[in-house]
């Protein structure tokens, strides 16, 4: 997802990786090209981790917003 982060006067992309992860684990899979997108994007490259529930529900107030996850 390709978006913007405000800050004062400055406007900075922000790319979104969206992961629905097990709400024990957190565990994930990352492709070769979502990692290749993190390494060059560095500071602009956000991974969201988004615990399911079940079904179709997701647990937001759990979400984990990761900026740069390589660095991480």
């Amino acid at each position: 997802i390709k978006s913007l982060s405000l800050d004062g006067t400055s406007r900075l992309n922000r790319f979104i990786e969206v992961k629905a992860v097990p709400e024990d684990s957190f565990q994930f899979f990352w492709t070769a090209a979502e990692l290749e997108a993190a390494c060059h994007l560095r500071q602009a490259y956000f991974l969201y981790l988004l615990p399911a529930t079940g079904g179709d529900t997701f647990d937001l107030s759990r979400m984990e917003m990761i900026q740069n996850p390589v660095m991480s």
